[in-house]
């Protein structure tokens, strides 16, 4: 599985790739929103991983743009807020579902949840 994490966090992108870690998982990172609409038009990644809060361009407004270009692409907000407002935008722009930074934990059971779903 291709996994897109864009989170302006060098340690967060690394605690996810150490909480995701197995040999059928390759990641792509991105600093930025305006990096991942661009990353995500290139290699078109099985999931994106994506932050609310980014320098040049925000996780809500870069998945608007991949949602636009790519209504398939599936994309998880993660995120340090929780705020029931959040959560709206970002399912609004196309978030398939809205991961509290401190349940990173979590993205295990969704994604092989997920996956299992689109394979079976």
């Amino acid at each position: 599985m291709t996994l897109l994490l864009a989170d302006d966090n060098y340690a967060v992108r690394k605690m996810i790739k150490d909480v995701l870690a197995s040999p059928n998982n390759n990641f792509i990172e991105c600093s930025n929103g305006e990096e991942a609409v661009k990353t995500y038009a290139k290699y078109l990644p099985d999931w994106v991983l994506m932050d609310i809060e980014m320098d040049v361009m925000d996780g809500i407004t870069a998945s608007k743009k991949i949602i636009e270009k790519y209504p398939r692409a599936k994309i998880v907000m993660l995120t340090q807020y929780n705020d029931k407002h959040l959560v709206r935008a970002a399912l609004n722009a196309g978030a398939k579902d809205f991961i509290l930074k401190e349940n990173i934990i979590q993205l295990i059971d969704f994604l092989k949840t997920k996956t299992e779903m689109t394979t079976n």
